[in-house]
C-alpha cells in the first residue's frame, strides 16, 4: 500500500468509500433493492476497482476498495462498449474517471428507486465521501468498522449473519469477486480474521467517517 496522504482516488491505492441518502433518506426499501445495488455496483465498477468489503444499511453504505492500475482501467474503457461514456475522459486522471463512473452508478440506481417509489430528484448526497486507507493496520480496522457497522447504528442483529455485509461472504468457501486470499492473508488466518472482528477495537481514527 502506498503512503501518499491524499483523498484523491489514485491507482493502486485503497479507500473507504461511503455515502448516504439525500437528507438521510432511505436508499433501500426491501431485499431486492440491496441485491440490485450490489449487482449494479459490480456492473459499473468491477472494471475499475476491487471491492474488499461492504456493508449496506437502510440509509447509507460503506465500501473498502482497491483502485486498479491506470493502464488496466483505461484499457477497459477502450475495449468495452458499455464504457463509451468514459472515452472522452481517457486523457484525464484516474480520479476523474472513477469518480465519473461512480456518478453513473448512483444515477442508474437512483432512477430505479425513483421509478419504484414514484419520487423525483437526487437520492444520494453529493459528493460521495472517501478516505485514504494508508496502511495495513488501517485496512484491518476499517474492515472491522465496516463489518460491524450495523451494531454501531443500533441494529439488533448479529454482524456475523447480516446478509448485506461481506463478512460471511469472505468466510464462505464458494467463489466470489471478493479477494478472499488477499484479505485473510492480512489477518494471517481465517481464525484470526474471526477473532479480530469479535474483539473490541479503537475506532477513534474513524470517528470522522461515522455517518449519523
Amino acid at each position: 500500500m502506498k503512503t501518499k496522504n491524499t483523498v484523491a482516488l489514485e491507482a493502486e491505492n485503497f479507500y473507504h468509500i461511503y455515502n448516504r441518502g439525500n437528507n438521510g433518506e432511505s436508499l433501500f426499501f426491501h431485499a431486492d433493492n440491496y441485491k440490485f445495488f450490489l449487482v449494479k455496483l459490480n456492473d459499473y465498477l468491477a472494471d475499475f476497482l476491487i471491492i474488499h468489503a461492504f456493508c449496506l444499511l437502510n440509509n447509507h453504505f460503506h465500501l473498502l476498495v482497491e483502485i486498479k492500475h491506470e493502464d488496466v482501467i483505461k484499457e477497459e474503457i477502450k475495449l468495452k462498449r458499455e464504457h463509451n461514456k468514459l472515452k472522452v475522459y481517457l486523457e484525464n486522471s484516474v480520479e476523474v474517471i472513477v469518480s465519473k463512473q461512480f456518478q453513473f452508478f448512483f444515477i442508474s440506481y437512483a432512477k430505479s428507486i425513483n421509478k419504484m417509489r414514484e419520487r423525483h430528484g437526487s437520492l444520494f448526497e453529493k459528493p460521495f465521501k472517501r478516505k485514504w486507507v494508508m496502511n495495513k493496520e488501517y485496512y484491518k480496522n476499517m474492515m472491522y468498522y465496516i463489518h460491524r457497522n450495523m451494531i454501531f447504528h443500533g441494529y439488533d442483529v448479529d454482524y456475523k449473519d447480516y446478509p448485506w455485509s461481506s463478512y460471511s461472504k469472505i468466510l464462505e468457501e464458494r467463489k466470489s469477486n471478493l479477494p478472499k486470499s488477499y484479505i485473510l492473508k492480512h489477518f494471517t488466518s481465517k481464525e484470526n480474521f474471526i477473532d479480530f472482528h469479535s474483539n473490541g477495537n479503537d475506532l477513534e481514527p474513524f470517528m470522522d467517517a461515522i455517518i449519523d
